[in-house]
């Protein structure tokens, strides 16, 4: 009888011990799969954007570019902006966002709606970040650490060059003016490309 219990005390330590590494590795596996998928959805491992496929995120969410660029081009702050990742985008009421400007230890919120929802709708479209410069609006759709794509917007009616985007590569008037896509590639502009911008 004693050597029946301490069997079943044994087995069912056994059992238990199995049970909870089976456990533990669903645990790790869910956690790892997690992961992946996050990572995943970062746009520097998706297919690159085509000009077609940007121009027609432009041409879709045309009403929210333009809501967002007259609300930005009258503030009279510069060099300031919102990533997809920041905390008053992943807050889901869409009542505000925060503007971070750079170099500064403050941000600016945005609590007019329209303006709010308008960014909103924009990074649920797979736009990364949204930044104002001294001369122009930069809505960036998709990135690598030397490579990104998107779309901006002269403030001034200039053409847009460095001192807007830091590595200009190509740019592309989009249908309305002062828009325009553009592309930015480290490597490309260190070999001393830079824009050759004609009418499409």
């Amino acid at each position: 009888m004693m050597n029946v219990k301490l069997n079943l005390k044994k087995f069912l330590k056994a059992f238990l011990m199995i049970f909870l590494g089976f456990l533990f590795a669903i645990i790790f596996v869910a956690i790892l799969l997690l992961l992946l998928i996050r990572f995943a959805m970062t746009e520097s491992i998706l297919p690159t954007p085509t000009l077609q496929q940007i121009e027609n995120s432009f041409e879709t969410n045309k009403e929210e570019f333009s809501i967002i660029v007259e609300y930005l081009a009258n503030l009279d702050v510069n060099n300031l902006g919102v990533s997809r990742d920041s905390p008053s985008i992943t807050d889901v009421t869409y009542n505000y966002v925060e503007l971070s400007v750079f170099r500064e230890d403050r941000s600016i919120s945005i609590t007019d709606k329209n303006v709010s929802e308008a960014i909103h709708t924009l990074f649920e479209a797979r736009y990364r970040g949204i930044w104002k410069y001294e001369y122009g609006i930069v809505f960036t759709r998709w990135g690598m650490r030397d490579h990104v794509r998107g779309i901006v917007y002269s403030i001034d009616d200039s053409i847009p060059d460095s001192s807007t985007i830091f590595f200009l590569t190509e740019l592309h008037p989009l249908s309305e003016g002062n828009w325009f896509i553009f592309i930015e590639n480290f490597n490309d502009y260190r070999r001393g490309i830079r824009p050759n911008l004609v009418e499409e």
